[in-house]
């Protein structure tokens, strides 16, 4: 599994908008799982200042959380692959 960032930038796009199509998100997310597929929805940021937001996931392809982003009818910019870093020591 890999990790995902989807950014999305919508004027005008509120808090209760992006609560809205989270859930929506998370509901075709597990139909997807129930059907198989290697998906799943972790978190939505807001960044009401850019308005707009940050979807994390895991899958198993690029192309499965594309599908997943279509089926919600929710817009997107771009879908990049994260890479998240541990720091190993305590830094002081």
């Amino acid at each position: 599994m890999h990790e995902y960032l989807v950014e999305r930038y919508e004027p005008g796009i509120g808090e209760e908008r992006l609560k809205a199509d989270a859930r929506r998100l998370a509901q075709v997310v597990a139909a997807m799982r129930r059907d198989g597929a290697a998906i799943e929805f972790l978190s939505l940021t807001f960044l009401p200042a850019d308005e707009g937001a940050f979807s994390w996931l895991t899958s198993a392809s690029e192309e499965l959380v594309t599908t997943a982003f279509e089926r919600a009818d929710i817009p997107f910019e771009r879908i990049v692959e994260a890479v998240p870093v541990e720091v190993l020591e305590e830094v002081e």
